[in-house]
């Protein structure tokens, strides 16, 4: 080997070393700051184990941006010597920040948007199932005092205790035989109080809904001078796809699903240029931050699940 390539070699030998150690050094460093931080101001560990561990990194690489974008300080993400994901984020110490940051580390983050039933379509058969299954002494229709449908996708309210078994009913040979073939029931996110749940009626494309997370180029929390209150933007990649298809809509909810929970079921009331949207609905401003990060970033690609988690306090 020439003078020439043994130098070369020598000089890509020690850049690759130089990489490593600064990488090396920038792992330690982030680890330090996350322990002061720690140390300073408390925070949440968790443990999470991954369905398919040959993904750990992916998952972990994820996470960190969730957490990033939602604005969480010094975090730090790792594999532990057993396989398991561990990070610790400072400053969290009471239980709703833990919620919120549990739900960042664990939702598969699978955005679904949805064409809607109005009760008013649904009522009828929803009656015939109920003189045959008696529906209605587990499921409330939403109905006023003259009997008549509410406008918008609530087929009605459910105590949170009968939730399994309205949907077992609703999905029996008898209610399939009475509902449209293409009505599909999910849950909303919240809960109207302590004892009840909300339960919405979604139309599907083919049996599939009409959009996923797929179709989006950006997400962003925000607040606004015309929506004072916490919502989520997001921008389409097809703008003029978007536009057709909320003008189709004109007059119908449509529904925004995220792991199978109905967070937000506007009413369009025209048809919606350049391909933005927006999520609003029961949330604070910390809901909505970490709805969007999850979201922002796509699914994860396998399950994470909780082993074990601790809130530290300062020292």
């Amino acid at each position: 080997m020439s003078v020439t390539k043994r130098l070369g070699l020598g000089v890509l030998c020690s850049l690759a070393a130089c990489l490593l150690c600064m990488n090396s050094c920038a792992h330690k460093s982030a680890h330090e700051k996350s322990q002061a931080a720690m140390a300073k101001k408390g925070g949440l560990v968790i443990t999470l184990a991954v369905s398919q561990p040959e993904l750990t990194d992916s998952v972990i690489s994820l996470l960190e941006a969730r957490l990033a974008n939602y604005g969480a300080k010094n975090t730090y993400v790792s594999i532990s010597a057993d396989g398991q994901i561990h990070a610790q984020v400072p400053g969290v110490t009471d239980e709703e920040d833990a919620e919120l940051v549990r739900m960042l580390l664990t939702s598969r983050g699978e955005l679904e948007i949805w064409e809607t039933y109005n009760l008013s379509e649904l009522l009828s058969a929803l009656t015939a199932l109920n003189a045959t299954d008696s529906i209605f002494t587990v499921l409330q229709p939403y109905i006023n005092d003259e009997g008549e449908p509410m406008r918008g996708p609530i087929a009605g309210r459910v105590q949170l205790d009968n939730k399994d078994a309205v949907m077992a009913e609703l999905t029996s040979p008898v209610a399939q035989a009475l509902l449209p073939a293409d009505v599909r029931f999910r849950w909303s996110s919240s809960v109207v109080s302590y004892e009840y749940a909300e339960l919405i009626a979604l139309k599907a494309r083919d049996g599939k809904p009409a959009f996923t997370g797929e179709c989006l180029t950006d997400v962003e929390s925000m607040k606004t001078k015309d929506c004072p209150y916490p919502n989520i933007s997001m921008v389409m990649g097809d703008a003029d796809t978007w536009e057709r298809f909320t003008g189709e809509n004109v007059g119908r909810s449509i529904a925004f699903v995220v792991d199978g929970a109905v967070y937000s079921f506007p009413m369009v009331v025209a048809a919606i240029p350049g391909g933005k949207s927006q999520i609003s609905g029961n949330m604070t401003f910390e809901e909505a931050a970490a709805l969007a990060a999850i979201i922002k970033f796509g699914p994860l690609p396998c399950e994470a699940s909780v082993m074990e988690e601790n809130i530290v306090n300062p020292k």
